[in-house]
């Protein structure tokens, strides 16, 4: 399968963030969006198989919001997001998700 969503916000304070969550239990789960830290927004994973690791990638979000995009390969899950400046996807992870 495959989701996308377009997430734009207003990001002011410490981890303020939107995005997608695909969620298999309590202890698998995956996070990805845009999240406010340090005084700037990126484009922020979350991977969590029993215990958590947190990736960012700076990326340009501008007024229209950045496109984000999950899919699902065999025991695996693809993150991108739509490049605004040439309209290609970008890859951000692969993680394992069982």
């Amino acid at each position: 399968f495959t989701a996308e969503v377009t997430v734009k916000g207003d990001y002011k304070v410490l981890y303020d963030q939107a995005g997608l969550m695909l969620r298999l239990s309590e202890t698998h789960w995956i996070k990805a969006g845009i999240e406010y830290t340090d005084g700037l927004a990126y484009l922020s994973v979350v991977v969590t198989n029993d215990t958590s690791d947190w990736s960012l990638v700076a990326i340009a979000a501008g007024k229209d919001g950045v496109r984000i995009r999950l899919t699902r390969h065999a025991e695996a899950i693809r993150i991108q997001y739509l490049g605004a400046s040439d309209g290609h996807w970008k890859p951000v992870r692969l993680a394992y998700f069982p």
